[in-house]
């Protein structure tokens, strides 16, 4: 192990793939922290160790669990910022809306929103736009397992994303 160490501070070279501090804090059970949950975490520093929300002093949703924060520091105010990544179990109801604007086409459940947008438009089976129908909305069940939530300064990135649900049911579209 020595020798590998020696090697790295020698020749400089980088492992991307490991997570900063994984060894320690247990993040390589969560890929979707370091891999997949979002583009800017890949070289963040992340803690995955026990007792976040204490730590963190971070409230978990219902049926969730914090698992990791990444890229974790506190605006002048004291308000965290960074991501916050949650497992678990949790069944919700609220309205799914499929809708143009001028920032392009978007779908939401209630106010979380989805990095894969195009997989979870077919996931919903949510009706086609036209000039006609701008906006679809219906009432949908979800199970909820995986959920990153980005707490910063006000940006497109800040908010609730889910990042593994099943549809359970999805209620009649109607034009919004």
């Amino acid at each position: 192990m020595r020798n590998i160490a020696f090697l790295l501070l020698v020749t400089g070279l980088r492992f991307p793939n490991i997570a900063i501090g994984e060894a320690n804090n247990q993040c390589g059970k969560y890929p979707e922290v370091t891999q997949s949950g979002w583009a800017s975490f890949a070289d963040a520093q992340c803690d995955c160790g026990s007792n976040l929300s204490s730590k963190y002093r971070y409230q978990e949703p219902s049926g969730m669990t914090l698992v990791a924060v990444c890229g974790f520091r506190r605006d002048e105010r004291g308000e965290p910022y960074g991501g916050f990544f949650f497992r678990g179990q949790n069944v919700i109801t609220a309205s799914v809306v499929h809708q143009e604007n001028p920032s392009g086409i978007d779908l939401y459940f209630g106010s979380w929103k989805f990095i894969e947008e195009e997989d979870a438009i077919k996931a919903f089976k949510a009706p086609t736009l036209s000039n006609s129908a701008q906006c679809w909305m219906a009432e949908a069940t979800v199970e909820l397992t995986q959920l990153l939530i980005m707490e910063g300064p006000g940006s497109d990135q800040d908010g609730e994303w889910l990042l593994k649900y099943r549809v359970i049911e999805v209620g009649k579209y109607k034009a919004c």
